[in-house]
């Protein structure tokens, strides 16, 4: 029974279930898991093992390991929870796609493409294009006229570049189900994957989701290049890998090599195509984020900590101004530290050496198989301009490609036994477990002597992000209304200075440990001490916001309002802010400090002018 086709659907029916449970009820905690892993239960009982077991299992566990750490370092563990059942379903999802066998895979790619239809459905019922436009007017007005005539849906609302990844991720899949109908002339079939790829589509357009257009449009290319390097090879002796190969990655260096290089006028043409100017914003907030994530190195700040350290550490404000930083990568490595990151990289290359091998043995599922390779690069590419797959509702979702290519290059092998375009032949096999070991053992060595080298850098980040991590726990968990209550704040965190202060013993110019020492003496009313910690830290990073903003209001404290006009000049709400803490220092009784803020308040409005 359980190495039937129907178990095999069971177990993907009960991870959907679970996925679904923990999506639309949060607060479900660890009872859809039992609904997940009871097909593994049944399994084990038999004597089998619980999950197919895959190249990616390594980095998948790492992943999943970093994210509990994740939760151990976030400031809300609630969110934090909610948000690791989202990344388990993901990863049951992986094990349970990779584990369908060839006869299920008609019916797996489309629940693919009804999943699809169903996000589109979602976004054209419910989204609200009076309160949130699309990017482009023409399609503002369509769905103007479309909401006068929908039935309206009421749900959590869906954010247009969200859907727009995803939808662009699943469009491919139902075209690949679509022209395999049509090849095999299933009239039932392919009417079906028409209407639902006119859904994807008509959904994916309304989105104006220009990064998701853009993402797709190069998939097809690459799927396109990937068969202009097959005419090539056979004109050829050489492989079609590295035909296809060799252009993608040295496309992929000039592309970084130019962004690097002219990074703002890239922005400023990317500002000129139609619809709302976001490019350069959002190149902003990944900037800041890379600087937060120098803080977390080890750790990561922890799972849904993205609007708290945002907000608090680089803008200096109470509420939160972002959920999410728009790119893929800098989220995962905030939240689950550079380690969450680097699994997750070794995911995707793992995936797509996969799917190459799947593409170069020539399966059945040709059509199939190529449709992965749009997706994947979709995820990739859509990844580096948003995040529809970690930052809000989209994470079940993360490891989709990855099991459908992991069980499709498993569905190759099978009835393929002998490797084409150079891939590893089972002859090579021992060899290459060799290589491996040593590479392996080569690597532990370096990593071995890169830490006697850097023994005390390395030591001082990891005291620097426990000390960071304990700080915002303590200091975002509640919001203080008095003085009093900050004062009560400032006590919790005594024991937080232990580890900073071992920081600044192995690397005095330890920048995180200077900034958080620095905020905590600002939050202490010791405005001297903290203009010391301050200026050490903008000499170290004079490109952070929050120590840029902090060190001028530090200035403005002490007297030094020259100073401080001349940091905050370019800061837009200092100006609202120093006529609020006017207001704030009288109720504290401290009318010298409300002075200051207003004549600090008065220069910045007189520069305004």
């Amino acid at each position: 029974m359980v190495e039937s086709r129907e178990f095999a659907l069971a177990d993907l029916a009960c991870v959907v279930i679970a996925g679904a449970w923990w999506v639309f009820v949060p607060q479900a905690g660890i009872w859809p898991l039992v609904i997940a892993l009871l097909p593994w239960g049944i399994r084990l009982g038999a004597g089998k093992s619980p999950v197919q077991r895959t190249a990616l299992d390594i980095p998948i566990v790492i992943f999943l390991l970093t994210a509990g750490v994740g939760v151990w370092a976030a400031y809300d563990r609630s969110a934090a929870w909610n948000k690791f059942w989202l990344i388990a379903a993901g990863v049951l999802l992986y094990y349970a796609l990779a584990g369908q066998p060839q006869s299920n895979w008609q019916m797996i790619s489309g629940l693919a493409g009804g999943l699809g239809a169903g996000v589109s459905f979602y976004f054209l019922l419910s989204h609200d294009w009076a309160q949130f436009p699309a990017d482009l007017s023409i399609l503002n007005r369509l769905g103007l006229a479309w909401m006068s005539v929908r039935p309206a849906l009421n749900g959590p609302w869906i954010h247009p570049n969200i859907a727009g990844g995803l939808l662009a991720m699943l469009l491919p899949v139902n075209l690949a189900v679509l022209v395999d109908a049509w090849r095999k002339n299933n009239r039932i079939l392919y009417l079906t994957a028409v209407g639902l790829s006119g859904v994807i589509a008509i959904g994916l357009l309304m989105t104006s989701s220009r990064a998701a257009w853009l993402a797709l449009a190069a998939g097809f290319g690459i799927w396109g290049w990937w068969q202009v390097s097959d005419l090539a090879a056979r004109r050829s002796s050489r492989s079609r890998i590295l035909i296809f190969g060799l252009p993608v990655l040295l496309a992929s260096f000039l592309a970084l090599g130019v962004f690097g290089a002219h990074a703002s006028s890239l922005i400023r043409v990317a500002n000129t195509v139609p619809g709302e100017s976001s490019a350069g914003s959002r190149v902003e907030i990944t900037r800041d984020t890379l600087q937060l994530i120098q803080d977390f190195p080890f750790t990561g700040g922890g799972l849904a900590s993205f609007p708290g350290l945002y907000s608090t550490y680089i803008r200096v404000i109470l509420v939160p101004m972002f959920f999410y930083s728009h790119n893929l990568y800098t989220d995962i490595a905030l939240e689950q530290g550079l380690p969450g990151l680097v699994a997750f990289l070794l995911i995707l290359a793992g995936t797509g050496w996969k799917l190459l091998g799947s593409l170069a043995s020539r399966p059945t599922h040709n059509y199939l198989t190529g449709a992965c390779l749009v997706g994947l690069t979709v995820v990739v590419l859509h990844g580096l301009a948003d995040d529809a797959l970690y930052g809000m509702g989209g994470t079940p979702l993360i490891f989709l490609m990855s099991g459908l290519v992991v069980s499709l290059q498993t569905m190759a092998s099978e009835k393929i036994q002998e490797p084409k375009d150079g891939f590893i032949d089972q002859q090579k096999k021992p060899i290459m477990a060799r290589g491996w070991l040593y590479g392996s053992a080569l690597t532990l060595l370096a990593l071995g002597g890169i830490g006697l080298v850097f023994a005390k850098p390395l030591a001082s980040a990891w005291y620097a992000n426990l000390g960071a991590v304990a700080m915002a726990r303590i200091q975002l968990g509640e919001q203080p209304d008095s003085f009093d209550e900050i004062l009560a704040i400032q006590r919790q965190l005594r024991p937080v200075l232990t580890p900073l202060n071992r920081a600044l013993t192995q690397n005095p110019n330890n920048f995180s440990a200077l900034y958080r020492l620095g905020i905590y003496a600002y939050y202490g009313n010791d405005f001297e001490k903290a203009k010391d910690y301050f200026e050490s830290a903008y000499i170290q990073n004079r490109s952070h916001r929050g120590v840029h903003k902090l060190l001028g209001y530090t200035y403005t404290w002490g007297g030094d309002i020259s100073k401080a006009q001349a940091l905050l000049a370019n800061i837009p709400e200092a100006e609202a802010e120093m006529d609020a803490y006017s207001w704030w220092w009288t109720t504290q009784n401290r009318v010298d400090l409300s002075l200051l803020a207003q004549q600090l308040a008065t220069r910045l409005r007189d520069t305004g002018k």
